[in-house]
């Protein structure tokens, strides 16, 4: 069985075996302790102001931020020779208010073909690896850095990084202002925190990006050529669950 396909069955199992209390733990030491559970409430209200307050500014920044004309004005972009041997542009998609942001560094050559980010068996590994987090790719944002595939597979290079970010990619950071960014390969952190390293001594720690943490690792594309570096890659996306209160 895939690792991700076994995880997601032991998840499923914990779960219902939360589901199956007639008390709950919190229930209980609330009525163990009343006083702990004022104090709990307390606490949760003064977080629920500040949060309230936190996304009014991001819901300010977002409402300026039109996802349709952004994929328009991807589509339309000709900033640089990279238009003339793509087929589709990557069309970054999901959730504009989204806690997690997606990236990769530029599409691949089925991604060009299918018209959208992670297509395939790639888009497939990429939903699991999302649902053993709790999470699916509608409450995500997905994007890339450069929005065009690069012939023969390439990287890209530092003028396609610079008209896309100016173009593009910074300004989907800064409307979307996620609590947590998930770059996938070395892109990111080599194209925009201008990083030395492969992808191996690159994952497994936070970066930060405009006051972000950006958490670097193996692409899901690596991981169908490479199955044993799943487990490794679930460290990290449990990392990145932690940043962003998910259990």
């Amino acid at each position: 069985m895939d690792f991700f396909d076994e995880l997601i069955s032991q998840l499923q199992k914990e779960a219902n075996k939360r589901d199956s209390f007639i008390v709950s733990p919190a229930e209980w030491e609330a009525f163990l302790d009343p006083s702990k559970a004022v104090k709990k409430i307390e606490l949760e209200m003064k977080k629920t102001v500040a949060e309230n307050v936190q996304n009014v500014e991001v819901q300010t920044a977002a409402s300026f931020f039109d996802l349709a004309d952004l994929q328009k004005n991807i589509i339309e972009c000709r900033g640089c020779p990279l238009a003339k041997v793509r087929k589709n542009p990557a069309v970054s998609y999901g959730d504009v208010h989204a806690k997690l942001m997606i990236v990769i560094e530029n599409p691949s050559l089925l991604d060009d073909e299918e018209n959208r980010i992670f297509a395939g068996e790639v888009g497939n590994l990429l939903d699991k690896m999302l649902l053993a987090m709790g999470l699916n790719r509608g409450e995500c944002y997905i994007t890339s850095v450069v929005k065009c595939r690069t012939p023969g597979n390439r990287p890209v290079d530092g003028s396609e990084v610079r008209v896309c970010r100016e173009k593009f990619f910074d300004m989907e950071v800064k409307a979307v202002r996620p609590e947590c960014i998930l770059a996938f390969g070395a892109g990111f952190a080599k194209n925009i925190l201008h990083r030395e390293g492969t992808i191996s001594t690159l994952r497994g720690n936070f970066d930060s990006y405009d006051g972000i943490p950006v958490m670097s690792t193996f692409n899901p594309a690596y991981l169908l050529r490479q199955p044993a570096a799943k487990k490794t890659v679930w460290g990290d996306l449990q990392m990145v669950m932690k940043a962003l209160g998910l259990k």
